[in-house]
């Protein structure tokens, strides 16, 4: 297919971003951080954080994650949801490799 489009149309299906070809992918990580000045402001007189400027809040951020392609990934299930890292079949076949390397010397 990416042969078709470079040869037809003259388009390099490489020169375009990750999330044109697998499309995007984000996930929501739990952060501990102190208030920001603008939160404090907006804050009603009496919270505490406004006498005590190292009280620290739990907040949610999204990120967008650079993936490699999905099918790659071999533990996505743990990597989507319980925040493990990500482990490929590349890197699979590079231990079961270095396995077998070992055992053979």
């Amino acid at each position: 297919m990416q042969e078709m489009l470079f040869s037809r149309e003259g388009i390099n299906w490489n020169d375009y971003p990750a999330f044109f070809k697998r499309g995007s992918y984000v996930k929501r990580v739990k952060s501990i951080r102190k208030f920001t000045v603008d939160e404090i402001d907006k804050l009603p007189k009496k919270h505490e954080a406004r006498s005590n400027p190292n009280l620290t809040v739990e907040r949610s951020d999204i990120i967008a994650c650079d993936l490699p392609p999905i099918v790659k990934i071999k533990n996505r299930v743990e990597y989507i949801f319980d925040n493990a890292e990500i482990k490929t079949r590349k890197e699979e076949k590079k231990l079961y490799y270095t396995k077998i390397v070992r055992e053979c010397e």
